[in-house]
């Protein structure tokens, strides 16, 4: 009798439902959508002039972040290339306030911190007009605008109106948070879109301006000096820095594909090779029939 009475209890046992243990009763962590520590920025690093890709650089440059084949944001040391951390989403670096490098993914702006990746604050949806192509940070106004812009081409049958699109928002230093400061799309014929993305550089202090692009001198110097890379200036977007000479060198191959590599430099002669990465593969397709 008591043996029965034991299974009866185990098999009543069992079916009872088991209590969570703690770690399956906890929600995921939520990202925050403003920063937890509201503090002042005293640094910005400078936008590098290597449109279209964007790729930025902390303050010390001592990392380089940039966009990855899958569309991650990387971190790697900017002397040597070897990578630190890789984002957990698709996105790519705007710049770098202090220890917070700003990133856009998808319809959102992002913070991640320089030295570990951490992910500290991801804003509300934004409407972005397209790819940023822009970027002002005032420290005295403790803000980053931001300015996107996007070319929508005629893609009917008959020849039609094509329209472009552009955007401005600004994200608090401080807190993170962000506000759309104007929204506004229009046919191509537009004087007034295009007159506001046409000169938007012009509204840059002294202090905001872009690191210089490598004089062509230095950079017939370096190709002189690297044979192997097959490359016109033409083809090219550079940055000189203070620690090292950055080039983006574009080039389709026989097949018809379309890469970016990321190429990094010794500044003085003899201009040697740090390291290089693919950042970019598209597939053009074949050759239009009249091309040669």
């Amino acid at each position: 009798m008591s043996q029965w009475l034991n299974n009866w209890q185990n098999a009543i046992g069992k079916l009872k439902p088991k209590p969570n243990s703690p770690e399956e009763s906890l929600p995921p962590p939520k990202t925050p959508t403003a920063l937890l520590y509201p503090t002042v920025r005293t640094t910005a690093a400078l936008p590098l002039p290597l449109s279209p890709h964007q790729i930025a650089v902390d303050v010390d440059e001592a990392n380089l972040f940039y966009q990855s084949l899958d569309g991650k944001i990387v971190s790697c040391c900017l002397i040597f290339g070897d990578i630190q951390w890789q984002s957990a989403d698709l996105g790519y670096p705007l710049r770098v306030t202090d220890q917070i490098l700003w990133a856009v993914q998808g319809d959102a702006i992002a913070a991640y911190s320089t030295t570990d990746g951490q992910l500290l604050m991801r804003s509300h949806p934004v409407e972005l007009a397209g790819e940023v192509t822009h970027s002002i940070c005032d420290l005295s106004a403790q803000t980053l605008r931001i300015d996107s812009y996007s070319y929508h081409p005629w893609l009917g049958g008959t020849p039609g109106p094509s329209s472009e699109s552009a955007a401005t928002h600004q994200i608090s230093l401080i807190t993170g948070e962000t506000l759309e400061l104007y929204q506004m799309s229009g046919s191509v014929s537009s004087p007034e879109l295009m007159d506001r993305h046409d000169r938007y550089d012009g509204h840059l202090k002294p202090e905001e301006r872009v690191y210089p692009s490598i004089s062509d001198e230095t950079l017939q110097a370096i190709l002189a000096h690297n044979e192997s890379l097959q490359m016109l200036i033409g083809n090219c977007s550079s940055a000189q820095l203070q620690t090292v000479s950055i080039i983006v060198h574009r080039e389709i191959t026989a097949n018809g594909t379309l890469k970016s590599t990321l190429s990094v430099f010794d500044p003085e002669p003899p201009y040697g090779k740090c390291w290089d990465v693919l950042i970019k593969e598209v597939d053009l397709g074949p050759p239009h029939p009249g091309y040669c």
